[in-house]
């Protein structure tokens, strides 16, 4: 039994058990407990992001409520592109969502509109004050 249930559940030489609602990791006594590379990884991630939008906008303070977001979401790679979008770097996107005298809706690049539809779809919303693209605005916010 036991076998079965840690070939579903392992993690090399642990094993997970459920218990109200929370996850807790059985692994040999002779092992260290230690985050998961993954977890390290993703958090250095999303603060690199932080600070490279800090550095690149520092006086715009509500871009950053955007990038966060994205960030609890997990959708931004290491190399800074958008996971589910692997032709958009922050900075384009930065770049986009700042353009607040955008008037020719012809003038989008389709990547961006898939994009926003994409958000929109998957009902993930984002503060207005982020977002000052008046195109943008209305399927983000």
């Amino acid at each position: 039994m036991i076998n079965c249930v840690e070939s579903l559940f392992t993690d090399k030489n642990s094993i997970k058990m459920f218990v109200d609602n929370k996850i807790f990791v059985i692994h040999p006594a002779d092992e260290f407990c230690t985050p998961s590379t993954k977890d390290i990884v993703s958090n250095n991630v999303n603060q690199s992001v932080i600070d490279y939008i800090k550095n690149l906008y520092p006086k715009q303070k509500f871009l950053l409520l955007f990038f966060e977001q994205l960030n609890k979401l997990n959708l931004i790679d290491e190399n800074f592109y958008l996971k589910d979008f692997p032709n958009i770097h922050v900075t384009d996107l930065s770049m986009f969502l700042n353009n607040k005298f955008f008037k020719d809706k012809n003038k989008i690049d389709v990547k961006f509109v898939k994009m926003c539809k994409w958000f929109q779809a998957n009902k993930i919303r984002f503060p207005k004050s982020s977002v000052k693209n008046p195109w943008a605005q209305k399927y983000l916010c």
